[in-house]
C-alpha cells in the first residue's frame, strides 16, 4: 500500500466496558494497516499535550472512526456530557465528515435514539458490525477490515472533491486567462546588446570557476557517496528498532471455571492467548474462581510471558477425590475364665479351726489332712 492510499483508523471506545477487546482490534488492525495508521489513545497522546483538542485535531485527520460499543456505552453519570470523550470524538467525526463505523462487541446492541444526544443519533442510525472474541473474531475482523476499505475509499474521493470545489485556480491550461493586449517591443541598439552578452559570459565563467573549486575542496573533506548510501540504512535501521513492538502474552489457570484479570480488567478466555505492548512496565495476571482463593503473578512486559496459576479450595478439601479411611475390625476383649482355687495345706493345728473346705461343684468337703483327727474318737 502506497503511502498516498495510506488508511488512518482512529478507534473510539470506554474503557468501562470494551477495554480488553478494543485491545484485540487494535493489534489486529496493525497487523493488517501498519501500527503508525492506527490511532489508539494509550499510546499517542503526549503528556504534554491538550487532551480534548489533541483527541479531535486526530480525528480530522483521520480516514474513518472505529466506535466500539459495549453492553455499558450508554450507561453511566458522564456518558455523552460537554467532557465525555465518546462525545467529542464522534462530533470532531461528523463535523469534518469522516466515516464512522460501529462495532457491537461480544453481543452487544445498539442503544435506544433517547438514550444519546442529537448529536449522536446520527451514529445509531449507521450499519454497525458485530465483533466477538471468541472462536469467530478473526473471521469479524476481516469484514470489518473491508468495510474500513471501502469506507476509506468513499472519503479519500469526498476530500478531493471538496479540495477542487475549494480552489480558485483553473485546473487545466485551456481555462486560464489569455492576454488581450501585448507590450510593444523595445528596438535597442545592436552594440548595447553584444556588450551585454559579452559581461554575462565573463560572470558566468566565473561562476563556474568559483562552483568548481568549491566542489572540489568539499569532495576531499566528506565521505565517499558509496560511504553515504551506507549510512542511511543503518540510520533507518535504527529508527525502527527505536519503535516498541509488542510481545505474546499466555495465561491460564484451574480450576477451567477461573477467569483471569490483566491489570484489574478481565480477559476474554480461560486460557488465554493473546498479545500486548513491549512497554517494559510491570503488570499483574489475577485468577479468581467461586470456591477457591484468588491468586496472582505479576511480570514485566519485556519479553514474551507464559503463566499458570492453580487456585486453592477455601473449605479445606484438597484437589480430586478425598482419601477413604481404611475400616479396621476390632475383636473385643477375651473373657477371663476363672480357675478354681486349689486347697491349700494348712497347718495341722488348722483342722481344728476349719477342717473343711469347698470345691468347684460348691459342695463341702472334709480336707484330707483333717480326716485322721476327726474320725478318731
Amino acid at each position: 500500500m502506497d503511502s498516498s492510499d495510506s488508511i488512518d483508523i482512529f478507534i473510539s471506545y470506554r474503557r468501562t466496558d470494551a477495554r480488553a477487546i478494543s485491545r484485540l482490534i487494535f493489534e489486529d488492525l496493525c497487523r493488517r494497516f501498519g501500527r503508525e495508521h492506527v490511532f489508539f489513545d494509550v499510546n499517542r497522546i503526549p503528556l504534554a499535550a491538550t487532551h480534548h483538542r489533541y483527541l479531535s485535531e486526530h480525528v480530522a485527520r483521520s480516514s474513518v472512526l472505529l466506535v466500539i460499543i459495549g453492553d455499558r456505552w450508554a450507561e453511566g453519570a458522564r456518558a455523552f456530557t460537554d467532557d465525555d470523550l465518546v462525545r467529542i470524538e464522534v462530533r470532531a467525526a461528523l463535523e469534518a465528515g469522516i466515516p464512522i463505523l460501529p462495532i457491537l462487541a461480544d453481543g452487544a446492541a445498539l442503544p435506544l435514539a433517547s438514550d444519546a444526544l442529537d448529536i449522536l443519533q446520527p451514529l445509531l442510525r449507521r450499519q454497525a458490525l458485530p465483533v466477538d472474541s471468541g472462536r469467530d473474531f478473526a473471521h469479524q475482523m476481516a469484514a470489518v477490515c473491508r468495510q474500513v476499505e471501502l469506507l476509506a475509499g468513499e472519503s479519500r474521493i469526498g476530500v478531493v472533491r471538496r479540495q477542487e470545489a475549494r480552489s480558485d485556480f483553473p485546473a487545466t491550461l485551456s481555462q486560464a486567462p489569455v492576454a488581450t493586449r501585448t507590450l510593444t517591443p523595445v528596438h535597442k541598439r545592436a552594440s548595447s546588446a553584444s556588450r551585454r552578452v559579452f559581461l554575462g559570459s565573463i560572470w558566468l565563467g566565473a561562476a563556474a570557476a568559483v562552483v568548481f573549486s568549491v566542489l572540489r575542496l568539499s569532495s576531499r573533506n566528506t565521505a565517499p557517496p558509496t560511504a553515504l548510501a551506507l549510512v542511511a540504512p543503518v540510520a533507518s535501521t535504527a529508527m525502527e528498532n527505536v519503535t516498541p513492538g509488542t510481545i505474546s502474552i499466555q495465561a491460564s489457570a484451574s480450576p477451567a471455571e477461573a477467569t483471569l484479570y490483566l491489570d484489574g480488567e478481565p480477559l476474554p478466555s480461560n486460557p488465554y492467548v493473546g498479545r500486548m505492548p513491549a512497554d517494559g512496565t510491570q503488570h499483574l495476571i489475577r485468577a479468581e474462581a467461586p470456591g477457591h482463593s484468588s491468586t496472582n503473578r505479576a511480570f514485566v512486559a519485556n519479553r514474551e510471558v507464559a503463566i499458570i496459576l492453580a487456585l486453592a479450595r477455601t473449605d479445606g478439601q484438597p484437589r480430586g477425590e478425598g482419601k477413604k479411611v481404611r475400616q479396621t475390625t476390632v475383636s473385643p476383649p477375651a473373657v477371663p475364665v476363672p480357675v478354681p482355687l486349689e486347697p491349700t495345706t494348712p497347718a495341722q493345728d488348722d483342722c481344728k479351726v476349719s477342717p473343711y473346705y469347698v470345691d468347684s461343684r460348691n459342695i463341702k468337703v472334709v480336707r484330707p489332712e483333717c480326716r485322721s483327727p476327726i474320725q478318731s474318737p
